[in-house]
């Protein structure tokens, strides 16, 4: 079991290595628009870093003040950048993978459904984390720069999820969707 997890998890990262900036650089219109449902008071624009190949910058331009947050800080057409790494962005989905592929099954087409599952998985875990990263990262300087001004902003759950995330959740959210998918191949197997 142990090496199946090991080679598993090899060929995980290896996959993510090889394969993460050309899945991703695909998905950024998806994460994108991801990231302007999450936060409509802003435009989003999520591309790569001209300096560094492995870092996303996103800017946010506010386009709708919302009166109780960014009203009192940010002027309509202003821009807020944040960014994030490549293989920061990758590691709940690479858990995903791994955490399907290692689980055993007891047939090459169970393992071939789990990796499949798996796939969608890791692409799931990049939907749910690096989107929302990015967003509560604004707000999070948005509410920085209001306290600088003496005001009190209450953070919204998009900055709590970003705690969560960054505290160890998007470890356990990979581990959690990839195992979601062995097991449910397991399971489906039997019937």
């Amino acid at each position: 079991m142990a090496l199946r997890v090991l080679a598993a998890a090899l060929a995980a990262i290896a996959v993510g290595l090889l394969a993460g900036r050309s899945v991703t650089d695909a998905l950024l219109p998806l994460l994108t628009v991801v990231a302007e449902g999450l936060s409509p008071t802003f435009s989003a624009h999520l591309a790569w870093d001209p300096r560094d190949a492995s870092a996303l910058v996103f800017d946010a331009q506010l386009v709708r003040p919302d009166a109780a947050t960014y009203a009192a800080t940010l002027r309509v057409g202003q821009i807020v950048t944040t960014g994030t790494h490549l293989v920061h962005a990758l590691v709940p989905s690479v858990l995903a993978f791994a955490s399907a592929l290692a689980w055993p099954q007891t047939t090459a087409a169970r393992h071939l459904a789990a990796a499949l599952l798996g796939l969608g998985a890791a692409l799931a875990a990049l939907a749910l984390t690096t989107p929302f990263l990015l967003v509560a990262r604004v707000e999070t300087l948005v509410l920085e720069q209001a306290a600088h001004t003496g005001q009190v902003l209450e953070p919204s759950w998009l900055v709590h999820w970003m705690v969560f995330t960054e505290g160890g959740g998007r470890w356990l959210l990979g581990l959690v969707l990839g195992t979601l998918c062995a097991q449910g191949v397991a399971r489906w197997g039997r019937r």
